[in-house]
């Protein structure tokens, strides 16, 4: 459910295991927008499980 550019660096990092300065040459882009989106993505993905979380336990009572 997350934008591209927040979803490839949470993947990169996580399931790949790549570095900051790798990814930002992956991607071509700055070191900075490496971190930045990686803190975003982790923080949209982190609220995106919390509302699942909320709707299921509204689901299953």
């Amino acid at each position: 459910m997350l934008d591209d550019k927040y979803q490839i660096p949470i993947i990169l990092y996580y399931f790949h295991e790549k570095k900051y300065e790798e990814m930002a040459e992956i991607l071509s882009i700055n070191l900075s927008t490496v971190k930045t989106r990686l803190l975003r993505g982790k923080n949209l993905l982190k609220k995106e499980l919390e509302e699942a979380g909320k709707r299921e336990g509204r689901l299953n009572g």
